[in-house]
């Protein structure tokens, strides 16, 4: 069903005299019928600029826009309507900023703005113009200050228990969750990017990696700060050789095809070179790798780390997951400070392993930090991962007790947690742990 709409200004509309079906509010919707859950929710500000966004099919179908009052006065009218993301259509700045910030911490959905020239009316782009006009995603200032009507959100725990928040959705399953932070360290020469390229391939087009499977297709923005060009495309070609398809949500920003370089991601200026390249489908970020893409000198100090901390918690938070990937120093651990394990839902490590050259890259898979989200159960298997040409398979690697329980420590597990999850006594973890411990002191002195 058409519905038409007044060409004039919110302020100019008046009460209708024929009596409505269904009675609105003073601050009630216009176009929120028109809403879906798969698609994007464009919220704009006046009837007018409604109906000249209408116009162009980039803005079809769902544009939002207040009868009445303010735009933020309505903001608690956007909670409930369907949506997967949303796209800001305001000219006015603080607006915007504030009610993407509501939306944010509410909905946990993307936020994107429509990037209109300064010093331009919306009514007067036309609407091929409007067609050009590029979609970025938007970050609230946290420290900018909003109005009084755009304050601090609170939550009791009843209303927070009663609200019906949309599940948890997977990108590759069980291994990346939507907004979510994973690591995957290495040594060079490992074959990481290899590993992660797979991930990646497998999230654009909604296949299966090992046995990670994404339900659905999702953009990927994959970074790559060192592999030269004719190497990457290499890497590539290998993958579109093995499943004959290169999905167009798959997008790559290469180091050797910027002019000046990719600026270190530790600066304002690095991070808003990232998110630059973000399109408005792009659900997983690969940082492949971080010390190629972070170059402050200072890998070993933890402060070093908190511009990217605060940084991937603030796009997790915006709705994207993030692959990081990371050396391993010569011990075999992630190299630089700990506390870069401390911020991802989950960390996991590849060791190479001596193979023949007939049975390709060979490498094994070990849980350093249990996923946040995944069964334990699932995390203390040790997997033997093999590459050849660039088809993957994988077995349970076999591993003793002894083994195991040093991973576990690694990955921080208490005794008595490794005693019920490997069945066997405590007094038992307790002697292997002793044991571990004494040959690790006697490799640190020798």
């Amino acid at each position: 069903m058409e519905v038409q709409y007044d060409e004039r200004s919110c302020s100019e509309i008046s009460e209708p005299k024929a009596k409505p079906k269904q009675k609105k509010s003073a601050n009630s919707l216009i176009g929120a019928e028109d809403a879906q859950s798969d698609l994007t929710l464009v919220i704009t500000s006046t009837v007018a600029e409604r109906d000249h966004l209408l116009t162009c099919e980039k803005f079809q179908p769902v544009v939002v826009a207040p009868a009445r009052g303010s735009l933020l006065e309505c903001r608690d009218q956007l909670l409930p309507l369907p949506a997967s993301n949303y796209l800001l259509v305001l000219q006015d700045d603080s607006t915007c900023r504030d009610l993407a910030k509501f939306l944010f911490h509410r909905t946990q959905k993307p936020v994107l703005r429509l990037k209109i020239p300064t010093d331009s009316r919306l009514l007067d782009i036309s609407t091929e113009e409007l067609a050009d006009l590029k979609i970025r995603p938007l970050q609230p200032d946290p420290k900018a200050k909003t109005s009084d009507k755009a304050g601090p959100v609170i939550t009791s725990m009843q209303e927070l228990l009663a609200r019906d928040l949309p599940p948890r959705h997977f990108l590759l399953e069980p291994l990346l969750p939507e907004q979510s932070i994973i690591l995957v360290a290495a040594a060079a020469g490992t074959g990481k990017t290899f590993f992660a390229m797979e991930i990646a391939y497998a999230v654009a087009t909604g296949g299966k990696f090992l046995d990670w499977e994404a339900p659905e297709p999702a953009g990927v923005l994959y970074v790559d700060g060192e592999l030269p060009l004719n190497l990457l495309q290499e890497r590539i070609r290998l993958i579109h050789q093995v499943h004959k398809h290169l999905p167009n949500n798959f997008n790559l920003l290469a180091r050797d095809e910027q002019e000046k370089g990719i600026p270190c991601l530790s600066t304002p200026e690095g991070q808003e070179f990232i998110e630059q390249a973000l399109q408005p489908d792009t659900k997983l970020i690969v940082l492949d790798n971080i010390s190629t893409l972070v170059r402050n000198g200072l890998e070993n100090e933890s402060r070093s780390w908190q511009p990217i901390r605060d940084w991937t918690l603030e796009m997790r938070l915006r709705g994207y997951s993030i692959l990081l990937i990371h050396h391993t120093g010569k011990s075999g651990d992630q190299r630089g400070t700990s506390s870069r394990i401390d911020t991802p839902d989950g960390a996991i490590k590849l060791t190479p392993l001596e193979v023949s050259v007939e049975e390709g890259t060979c490498m094994l898979l070990t849980y350093i930090k249990p996923l946040r989200h995944a069964r334990k159960s699932k995390q203390t298997e040790q997997r033997k991962l093999t590459m050849t040409d660039g088809v993957w398979k994988w077995e349970a690697a076999e591993i003793s007790n002894r083994e195991r329980i040093a991973e576990l420590l690694e990955a921080n597990w208490k005794q008595n947690e490794i005693a019920r999850e490997l069945g066997i006594s405590a007094s038992a973890v307790c002697q292997a742990v002793k044991k571990i411990r004494e040959e690790e002191n006697d490799w640190s002195e020798s």
